[in-house]
């Protein structure tokens, strides 16, 4: 199984681990490399960099699967947790909205369409228009 064994390379091991505790590549970043930076150092970016090697990402899926077993959350469980929020009287509506629009994402109602078309000058004319399609009822 792919990322089962932990990675040679110690500081991504540990940015891995750091990872699967909030799922915040910046602040992962941040415990494993410490936070002595310049203004100019984008953390984003640095740990944008490493989530894009494929052991990193093989690693952070198996850790992942790791975490759901050990925590027993699966699909029932997250979508109850869902439904608790969307009836939940204190929550705010955009709170409500958000969930809802994630609930029917992720059991097939809705379906995110983005389309992005450009000029093709590099006058940066980029238009993007972000839809949802209805694909069950």
């Amino acid at each position: 199984m792919k990322g089962k064994n932990e990675l040679e390379n110690e500081r991504h091991e540990d940015y891995c681990q750091e990872y699967i505790i909030d799922f915040r590549r910046d602040l992962a970043y941040k415990r494993v490399y410490g936070n002595d930076f310049s203004k100019k150092t984008n953390i984003t970016a640095l740990a944008r960099q490493i989530m894009k090697l494929d052991t990193v990402k093989e690693r952070i899926n198996y850790l992942k699967k790791q975490k759901a077993k050990k925590y027993k959350i699966n699909t029932k469980y997250v979508l109850g947790h869902w439904v608790n929020i969307v009836e939940d009287d204190n929550e705010r509506t955009h709170t409500k909205q958000k969930t809802l629009d994630r609930i029917a994402e992720y059991i097939g109602m809705l379906n995110q369409k983005v389309d992005i078309n450009h000029s093709g000058k590099v006058d940066r004319n980029i238009s993007v228009s972000i839809e949802w399609e209805k694909i069950k009822e």
